[in-house]
């Protein structure tokens, strides 16, 4: 329970994270100058990874067929509901958010390539490829070495990836995958727990995190990939020690979504889609969305 506790802490840092990068960017604020244009680089190289760490760090291995079956239906499904309801938007209502000029445009780019969703096809096929590396660590360091050299060729050659299922933001992102499996083989969170190691690793992230800034933003090193996935790295370690410090001093209580659901009955319906399913068994994933 005390790990799910430190994940759901570490979800709602990303959450807010991405929030917060999102309402920057619609602002008036002038993100693309100094200093910015900095600290929204380094909040993208923290909270998109740290949702797809996440993912890593719970899948397990299980039946593929299930597994599959329940990916599909808990992000392919949102996500062509979701994006059906934007193309009408952006064909009745408003195109000032539409990805295209012509119809045929705006169904590529939201289906072929998903623009207006790019995040569910990417975790979409970083899970479909998951089965491949679970419950081997040799071949989670395989695909660590492998997808982390890709985006280091990449970067340096600039060779354009194609757009077409988000197959450019899968290679960017799975290293980040495979290191949040590799944390659950190795026992993260029971390692990282006393003091000294929390202040060990927080000394060591910040000396990280403060090389690959400077690399970053003033050598301009940017193409290398390496200095933003440390930059993100050392990033995500100072959170999850935050996430522990809350833990440790009572103030997260377990049962949030539980106790709002007794207190406003009406409003569980509309949450996890029925009366008559518990919500503790919505919160471990035995419950599909669809």
């Amino acid at each position: 329970m005390e790990k799910h506790r430190i994940i759901d802490i570490l979800k709602a840092f990303s959450i807010i994270l991405v929030v917060f990068y999102h309402a920057v960017m619609c602002s008036p604020i002038p993100w693309e100058s100094f200093p910015w244009m900095e600290a929204m680089v380094t909040l993208k190289c923290i909270h998109v990874p740290l949702f797809i760490l996440i993912a890593g760090y719970l899948c397990h291995k299980q039946p593929v067929g299930q597994f599959f079956l329940k990916k599909v239906s808990r992000i392919l499904v949102p996500f062509a509901f979701m994006t059906c309801l934007k193309l009408i938007f952006s064909l009745f209502v408003s195109d000032e958010y539409s990805h295209g000029d012509s119809l045929g445009t705006k169904f590529y780019e939201a289906f072929i390539k998903g623009d207006l969703f790019w995040f569910c096809y990417c975790i979409l096929i970083i899970f479909l490829l998951a089965p491949l590396i679970w419950n081997s660590r040799l071949r989670m360091w395989l695909a660590l070495g492998i997808f982390t050299a890709a985006d280091v060729v990449i970067a340096v050659t600039g060779v354009q990836i194609t757009g077409i299922f988000q197959i450019a933001q899968v290679i960017y992102h799975m290293p980040f995958f495979a290191v949040g499996m590799l944390l659950a083989e190795y026992g993260f969170f029971a390692r990282i727990r006393t003091p000294g190691k929390l202040i060990a690793g927080s000394a060591a992230a910040l000396a990280v995190g403060a090389v690959c800034i400077y690399l970053r933003f003033v050598l301009y090193i940017y193409w290398l990939y390496l200095p933003e996935a440390l930059i993100g790295l050392s990033g995500m370690f100072i959170l999850y020690v935050i996430s522990v410090l809350a833990e440790k001093s009572g103030r997260v209580k377990p049962g949030g979504m539980v106790d709002f659901c007794q207190r406003f009955p009406d409003a569980q319906p509309l949450i996890i889609g029925s009366r008559n399913t518990s919500v503790e068994a919505f919160l471990m994933g035995e419950v599909p969305l669809f």
